[in-house]
């Protein structure tokens, strides 16, 4: 997935605690945009990563996949460090 520029990619071969980890850190990205900056965050993959959240699906890689991209618009660079640390 692309989000300005930057290509996000999950990584392959997560054993489920390992997702647990990486959704745990992503909602922490997320968590820390400042309101000020809320408008960099498009509202489309919010709301769906908020159906996957209400459906418990947010561990799944379709889940993780969209956390990944609101965390990308949210912070860029601390979510690819993190994402650059489950990669093997």
């Amino acid at each position: 997935m692309s989000n300005g520029g930057c290509i996000v990619e999950l990584p392959e071969n997560l054993a489920p605690e390992e997702k647990k980890a990486l959704v745990d850190k992503l909602i922490d990205v997320v968590l820390a945009l400042k309101p000020k900056k809320a408008h960099k965050v498009p509202a489309e993959p919010v709301k769906r990563m908020l159906e996957y959240w209400r459906d418990g699906l947010l561990h799944s890689d379709e889940g993780l996949k969209v956390l990944m991209e609101v965390a990308a618009a949210a912070n860029e660079e601390k979510t690819a460090e993190i994402i650059e640390g489950f990669k093997r």
